[in-house]
């Protein structure tokens, strides 16, 4: 054989063995467009907690913000607390893993990659959460600095959220 053909023999099984093991290794949380997309929705997190009215323009004056309890980004949990959010479904964005990064009445941050649909559908579905631990809880919501890429990790474990 000579030597043109082993050098061509040797280029073509690298390229096939990195291309086996860059498949292999590609973490779909961890993508820059997730990435990304974290950083704009803590952004306009910040935003829109900074204003404020945020919460009655989302629900209203009243005691319990009206009969709403999900609006526009924001969730009103049963006892009272809240959470600001932003979510985004794979459906959606195919190349986009589920993801959702929120700020609760608690005052922290939170994040989970829990399937709620597309606009929360699931959440709707299953009707107002008694409380913000209760949602944390059921929706694999885990707390972050707000900042830093911990957010893109997986907290869904596949389970029904419904079942827990």
């Amino acid at each position: 054989m000579g030597k043109r053909r082993i050098l061509l023999i040797v280029v073509a099984c690298s390229l096939v063995a990195g291309g086996v093991w860059i498949w292999r290794n590609h973490d779909p949380l961890r993508t820059p467009a997730r990435r990304a997309w974290k950083n704009e929705a803590v952004e306009a997190l910040r935003i829109d907690l900074g204003e404020a009215d945020y919460l009655k323009r989302r629900f209203g004056e009243g005691p319990g913000y009206g009969d709403e309890w999900i609006s526009g980004n924001a969730i009103l949990f049963g006892d009272g607390s809240w959470m600001a959010y932003r979510a985004q479904c794979q459906k959606e964005k195919t190349r986009l893993h589920d993801i959702f990064i929120g700020r609760g009445s608690d005052g922290k941050w939170y994040y989970s990659d829990c399937h709620f649909c597309v606009g929360l559908i699931i959440l709707m579905a299953d009707g107002q959460p008694e409380s913000l631990e209760r949602f944390r809880d059921v929706y694999f919501l885990v707390e972050f600095d707000g900042v830093s890429d911990e957010a893109l990790r997986q907290t869904w474990d596949r389970e029904v959220p419904w079942e827990r």
